[in-house]
C-alpha cells in the first residue's frame, strides 16, 4: 500500500470493468454497492459510526468502490474513536487479519482491548488470544485469564467454554473439572451443541464410561437439532446402549432426522416397513423380498445388514423383480473382495440379468469386468461385444471403449480415454488434452492481471494493487476442465457462525472419491471454526472446476469419520478421515465435469519404494499466496518431489507405530498446497500404465511451502485397512 500525488481523475474505466470480475459483481449489484459506499461515507462524515464501519469493510473487501486497506483502516479507527465497540473490533480484525504484519499486532491488542472494554465480548477474547502469544513484548497467559473469566462472567458462552476446554485440556483431576464440567452440562441444556459434544468427548475418554450420562447430551444435542447426534441416540436406543432398547423410540429419533432433513427420511420409514416386509417376503411377494433388501442395505439405519440384504436382492432378481438385479450386483461389488470366486460369479450373474433387462449402465459395468479381467473374469470377445452394442445403442463411452475392438482406430486414438488424467511432463505447463474429449476454456484475461485502484479520500490519494489469488500462485498450474475427475470439495453454506461468506471464501478442504458415496479427507476438515461439517451445512461437490460456479453435483454429508489415532498436537498425525454423502440426494448444477474415483495405493508401507526426487502432484483450490490470499477461481494442480522415507521420519520424529505414516514433498522452486488444499490428493503416476494412484492426503506444513520446509501428507497405505473397515471393496 502507498500513497501518491495523482488526481481523482487518473482512475482509469478499465481498472472498474476489472474490479467487476474481480468481486464477482454483474454491473446493476456493481451500481448498488457504489450507492451504498457513497451513502455510508456522507453519514461517516456526520458522526454515523455504524456507517463508518459499513464504509470501511466496503474497502477492505472491494465491493463498490477499489480495495484500498488504508482507507477501511481509516474508517475503522474514527468508528472506534466514537466509542463504537464493532469498530473497534473491525479495527482490531484488520491488523490481526490472516497474514497480517505482526507488527501491526499492538495495533491490533489496543483495539480489541478498546472493544472489550466497551462491552463486546468476542473483542474481549480476540484481546485475550493475543495476550496469550508475543504481541506485546511478551505472552501474559495470566492476564488472559482475567479478561477470559470477566467475560464469561459478562455473559459470554464462548469465553466460559474457552475456560472449561482449558481445564479439561490439563488432563488431570483437579476440582477445577467440576467446574469445567458443571459449565459444559449449562451450556448443553441452553442449545450450545459444541458444548455437548465437548462434554461427551470427555465421558468417552473415561476408563469407565458412563453411557447413560453420554446418551443424556446426545439426546440433548438431538433436541436442538443436531443431525450427528440424532443418528447416534436412534442407534443407541435401537441396540440398547446406555437405555433399554426401544425400537419405536430408536424411530422417533430417526423422525427427528427426516424432520431436518427430507433426505434423512429413508431411515425411519425403512424402520416402520421392514416387519410387514419380512411376513410378505416370508409368503412369496418377491417385490417386498426387493424393497427388504433395498432396507437392510441403507446406509446409517441401525438394521443394516449387507449380507442379508444381498440375499434378499438376489432372490427378487431371479424371480422376476428385474429393478433388483442392478441393486444387488451394486452390494456385491461394495461386499465382496475380488478373489472371492463364489461372490464373483454371483455378480456376474445379477449383471447379466440386469443387462438383459436393458440397464445400459449395468450392461457397461459387465464389459469393464469382462475387458479388465477383474473378478477373476476375462471375456475380451464378450466385452466387444456389449461395447459394440452399448455404442450403437447412443452410449458415447462406449464407442470409445469399442474402438479398441474393431482395429479401425489409429492407436494413437485409443489413448485418448486415459490422456485426461496424465500430469504435466513439464511442471511449468499444463497437460494438454485431446480436444474431441474435452472443452477446454482458458481463464478470462482480465483475470490473469492485476488491478491498482486509486482514490482520494480526505484530501489524500491512496494506491494498492490487488492481484487476483491464481496471478501469483505457488508455481502452481491451472488445470484443464475434466482433469483430476476424482477431486473433491468440501463446501461451506452460505452463512457460517453468524457470518455470510462469500463464494471465494466457501472452499473449506479438498478431498478425493475413493467409492461411490465415500471421499476421502485430513481429519482437520471435519471441524471447521468449531463446528462440525456434519450439521453446519457444509456439502460434497463432485465434478468441479470453477467453484464459484453453479458446476458440479452436490451432496449432504450422511457421516464423517475421523481416524481413531488422529492427534492434531503430535504434529496432526494420521490426519486422514472418511466423509460418506448421500448419493442418492445430488443437486446438480448448470455444468458438471467428469467424475471418477481414484485408486488407492495398492502396496504395503515397505512393498512401495519412496525415494528421494520421485515425482507426485497435488491438485486443489487452496491459496496461492503464503499470505493475504484467496480459493482460485480453477482447479489448480502442483508438481513435487517426495522426500526419502528416513529424510520424512527426521521431519515428522514419527516413531513406533507411528513410523511412515506420513510422506513429505515440496516443490524445487518452492511449489507446494496452501490453505484450502487440506485434504486433497497426493498422486502417483509412476506405476504401470502411469494409471493416477493415490498414495497420500494433504495434511500439514509451514506457510505454504514459503520456508522452503516439505509438507507433510498423511500416508495412505498405513490408513488403509481402517479405511477398509468403512468402505467395501477397498483392499
Amino acid at each position: 500500500m502507498a500513497r501518491a500525488n495523482v488526481p481523482e481523475a487518473d482512475v482509469q474505466s478499465d481498472e472498474r470493468s476489472s474490479t467487476i470480475v474481480y468481486n464477482n459483481f454483474n454491473d446493476e449489484e456493481l451500481r448498488e454497492a457504489e450507492r451504498a459506499v457513497r451513502k455510508n461515507r456522507k453519514a461517516c462524515r456526520r458522526g454515523d459510526a455504524e456507517a463508518c464501519v459499513a464504509a470501511g469493510n466496503a474497502y477492505l473487501r472491494g465491493e463498490g468502490v477499489g480495495q484500498i486497506g488504508d482507507i477501511a483502516d481509516i474508517l475503522f479507527g474514527e468508528a472506534c474513536d466514537a466509542g463504537l465497540a464493532a469498530g473497534c473490533s473491525a479495527l482490531g480484525k484488520f491488523h490481526a487479519g490472516e497474514g497480517g504484519d505482526p507488527k501491526n499486532y499492538p495495533k491490533a491488542a489496543t483495539a480489541f482491548e478498546r472493544a472489550c472494554d466497551l462491552g463486546d465480548l468476542t473483542g474481549c477474547r480476540d484481546f485475550a488470544g493475543l495476550l496469550r502469544r508475543d504481541v506485546l513484548g511478551a505472552p501474559d497467559p495470566a492476564r488472559a485469564d482475567l479478561v477470559i473469566e470477566a467475560a464469561c462472567e459478562a455473559g459470554s458462552n464462548d469465553a466460559c467454554f474457552d475456560i472449561a476446554n482449558a481445564i479439561l485440556r490439563q488432563e488431570q483431576w483437579t476440582e477445577e473439572r467440576v467446574r469445567a464440567e458443571r459449565i459444559l452440562d449449562a451450556q448443553c441444556r441452553e442449545g450450545l451443541v459444541n458444548a455437548c459434544y465437548r462434554a461427551v468427548e470427555e465421558l468417552k475418554a473415561r476408563s469407565y464410561r458412563d453411557e447413560w450420562q453420554i446418551g443424556e447430551f446426545l439426546h440433548i444435542a438431538c433436541y436442538f437439532n443436531d443431525v450427528t447426534a440424532c443418528f447416534e441416540m436412534g442407534e443407541r436406543v435401537y441396540r440398547g446402549i446406555g437405555v433399554a432398547p426401544d425400537r419405536d423410540r430408536a424411530i422417533s429419533y430417526y423422525d427427528q432426522l427426516c424432520n431436518l432433513y427430507e433426505t434423512h427420511c429413508e431411515i425411519s420409514e425403512a424402520l416402520r416397513a421392514t416387519p410387514s416386509l419380512y411376513a410378505a417376503c416370508a409368503d412369496g411377494n418377491f417385490q417386498s423380498c426387493a424393497d427388504l433388501g433395498r432396507a437392510l442395505a441403507l446406509p446409517g439405519s441401525p438394521e443394516t445388514d449387507r449380507d442379508t440384504a444381498i440375499g434378499y436382492l438376489e432372490l427378487s432378481c431371479v424371480n422376476g423383480v428385474t429393478d433388483a438385479c442392478a441393486d444387488a450386483s451394486e452390494q456385491m461389488r461394495n461386499h465382496f473382495s475380488r478373489d472371492n470366486a463364489e461372490g464373483a460369479q454371483r455378480l456376474i450373474e445379477m449383471l447379466e440379468r440386469a443387462c438383459s433387462a436393458e440397464d445400459l449402465s449395468k450392461c457397461f459395468e459387465l464389459a469393464e469386468i469382462y475387458k479388465e479381467g477383474s473378478w477373476a473374469v476375462a471375456d475380451v470377445a464378450q466385452a466387444g461385444r456389449l461395447f459394440n452394442e452399448l455404442c450403437t445403442k447412443g452410449m458415447d463411452e462406449a464407442c470409445v471403449k469399442e474402438v479398441q475392438f474393431s482395429g479401425i482406430v489409429p492407436e494413437a486414438r485409443i489413448a485418448v480415454a486415459d490422456a485426461e488424467y496424465m500430469p504435466p511432463e513439464d511442471a511449468d505447463e499444463p497437460t494438454q488434452v485431446p480436444q474431441e474429449r474435452l472443452v477446454v476454456e482458458a481463464p478470462p484475461p482480465e483475470l490473469s492481471e492485476c488491478v491498482t485502484s486509486r482514490e482520494r479520500f480526505r484530501g489524500q490519494v491512496y494506491t494498492q494493487t490487488n492481484c487476483p489469488a491464481h496471478a501469483a500462485a505457488i508455481n502452481s498450474y491451472a488445470l484443464k476442465r475434466g482433469q483430476a475427475p476424482w477431486q473433491a470439495l468440501l463446501w461451506r453454506p452460505k452463512r457460517l457462525v453468524g457470518q455470510t461468506l462469500r463464494e471465494a471464501d466457501r472452499v473449506l478442504c479438498g478431498g478425493s472419491l475413493i467409492a461411490k458415496g465415500w471421499v476421502l479427507t485430513a481429519a482437520h476438515c471435519l471441524i471447521d471454526n468449531g463446528t462440525r461439517i456434519r450439521t453446519a451445512g457444509h456439502r460434497v461437490r463432485l465434478g468441479v472446476y470453477n467453484p464459484r460456479k453453479p458446476e458440479g453435483i452436490t451432496y449432504p454429508i450422511i457421516r464423517t469419520i475421523a481416524h481413531p489415532q488422529y492427534n492434531p498436537r503430535n504434529k496432526y498425525v494420521f490426519d486422514i478421515a472418511l466423509v460418506q454423502y448421500d448419493y442418492r440426494a445430488g443437486s446438480a448444477g448448470a455444468r458438471t465435469n467428469k467424475i471418477a474415483s481414484i485408486k488407492l495405493d495398492p502396496l504395503q508401507v515397505g512393498k512401495r519404494r519412496i525415494a528421494k526426487g520421485m515425482n507426485a502432484y497435488s491438485y486443489g483450490w487452496g491459496w496461492t499466496q503464503a499470505a493475504n490470499s484467496q480459493s482460485t477461481e480453477y482447479l489448480q494442480g502442483v508438481k513435487m518431489q517426495l522426500r526419502s522415507e528416513g529424510a520424512c521420519t527426521r521431519f515428522t520424529k514419527f516413531r513406533g507405530n507411528l513410523r511412515h505414516a506420513a510422506l513429505c514433498a515440496g516443490g524445487r522452486n518452492f511449489q507446494q498446497t496452501c490453505y484450502g488444499d487440506s485434504g486433497g490428493p497426493l498422486v502417483y503416476y509412476g506405476d504401470a500404465g502411469r494409471r493416477p494412484t493415490l498414495i497420500g492426503v494433504v495434511s500439514s506444513g509451514k506457510k505454504c511451502g514459503s520456508t522452503g520446509l516439505p509438507s507433510q501428507y498423511t500416508r495412505v497405505a498405513k490408513a488403509k485397512s481402517w479405511i477398509a473397515r468403512y468402505v467395501r471393496g477397498i483392499r
